[in-house]
């Protein structure tokens, strides 16, 4: 049984003076518990009103969410999200913020600073709680973000181009932190990217989507975050053949689109 289940969900946006259009249509994505599913497609194929969809923010006009077989129907403490920007508050400090959600549901001081602390080391950032959110990276930054969405314990984490304001070293520590936290939590991952390579080496399964309207047009599984959970260098992996023939694969399918993309904007 599917943990997070889309059915045939169509969402329409005005578009000017235009008739409404779809930017989503007919579409439906099943991902099973445990699952690290990563979305791909050009620029306004839908990934973020997808990620908005399950979120919560945004209401279907037609089909129907459900996770762990409740149809959702705004947001809710089951889902945890994690946007490009991290979205702390900078007047709290770093053990403060982690334990923001721990707050709203009303849990006492001291056992929400005690579980603070464990999502604080469980993202390699132990010894960082009385900094002030200013006082860290980027990367930094993005590890506190991971900490307070999980320390509410989500049945989901939805994560809206999370890496994407880092530079490459700190992207690719980023990339390797996730993966051995969704092996340590067994989170529910549903993340979204422009990044290929990103993709491919994060992705159980890669979604890929198209444009006018949004729709999945492929799903590929993958074995590299797993090879990296078996102890696979990441170096090593995203320098395999079979890595570089995938990355290829879809960097030429991304293309495709952006041009097919560009033929239907001028007709």
């Amino acid at each position: 049984m599917s943990f997070l289940c889309i059915d045939n969900v169509t969402v329409f946006y005005p578009q000017g003076i235009s008739p409404y259009k779809p930017v989503l249509e007919n579409l439906s994505l099943q991902i099973k518990k445990d699952d690290l599913v990563v979305v791909l497609g050009p620029s306004g194929c839908g990934k973020t009103t997808l990620i908005n969809l399950v979120a919560g923010f945004v209401k279907p006009d037609s089909g129907q969410i459900k996770l762990n077989s409740n149809l959702l129907q705004g947001p809710g403490a089951d889902r945890g999200i994690i946007f490009q920007e991290n979205a702390l508050f900078p007047w709290l400090k770093v053990i403060d913020n982690i334990a923001f959600g721990l707050q709203l549901q009303g849990l006492p001081r001291p056992d929400r600073l005690q579980t603070a602390e464990q999502f604080l080391k469980l993202v390699g950032l132990r010894g960082y709680g009385q900094h002030r959110i200013w006082e860290l990276s980027g990367g930094m930054k993005q590890r506190v973000s991971l900490a307070r969405a999980l320390a509410s314990n989500p049945s989901l984490l939805l994560m809206d181009e999370p890496f994407g304001a880092l530079d490459a070293l700190a992207r690719e520590q980023m990339q390797e932190l996730l993966l051995q936290v969704w092996h340590k939590t067994h989170k529910q991952i549903l993340l979204i990217t422009h990044d290929i390579e990103e993709a491919v080496f994060l992705a159980g399964e890669l979604v890929l989507m198209a444009s006018y309207p949004g729709k999945i047009v492929d799903k590929i599984p993958l074995d590299f975050s797993k090879r990296f959970i078996a102890g696979e260098p990441t170096r090593q992996i995203k320098s395999d053949p079979a890595f570089i023939k995938t990355r290829e694969y879809v960097l030429t399918w991304l293309f495709e689109q952006q041009a097919s993309n560009h033929l239907e904007a001028s007709l």
